[in-house]
């Protein structure tokens, strides 16, 4: 069993590591850029971009939002001004118009504010929000119309057939 898990540990240390050691190098970038006044720089295909702190494109911002190019879109990862992670997901677009994949904000403090999927630019299946002591606040589910499909999405489904012992079913 634990040559199995050797691998995977080693794996996720190496991922761990790969992670981290990129937050000073685009901190590195947004020093250049504030030193040179650009608002944005591409490198290799990675778009540098400054933005503030709701995250819209500013030449004076002092979030990082780095842009690359991926198969399927765009893959978006902003960090605020000590390097902690802000913003993570991918869009379909270049001018990052139409969000579509998994998206993950976080508090300034770096614990995860809310996540979920967005499907052609909207918010869909469940998304859940959460205080910035990491403590769950809200789940709400959006794309979904018929009240049956909310219970089951939820898990709910078998209550929906009975309620207070009367069937709900006629």
């Amino acid at each position: 069993m634990t040559r199995t898990l050797l691998p995977i540990a080693i794996l996720l240390s190496s991922f761990a590591h790969a992670q981290l050691s990129t937050v000073p190098a685009d901190r590195e970038q947004l020093s250049r850029m504030q030193a040179s006044g650009t608002a944005a720089l591409t490198v290799d295909k990675v778009r540098y971009e400054r933005v503030d702190v709701a995250l819209r494109p500013s030449p004076t911002g002092d979030h990082l939002r780095v842009v690359s190019p991926t198969n399927d879109g765009y893959a978006v990862r902003i960090t605020g001004p000590t390097g902690s992670l802000r913003m993570t997901g991918t869009y379909r677009d270049a001018g990052l118009q139409v969000a579509h994949g998994a998206f993950a904000f976080h508090h300034p403090n770096g614990r995860l504010e809310s996540s979920g999927t967005y499907v052609d630019g909207r918010k869909h299946g469940v998304w859940l929000r959460y205080d910035a002591a990491g403590r769950a606040l809200a789940e709400r589910c959006y794309g979904v119309t018929e009240p049956e499909a909310v219970l089951e999405a939820h898990g709910w489904a078998s209550r929906a057939a009975v309620v207070d012992g009367v069937s709900a079913e006629k």
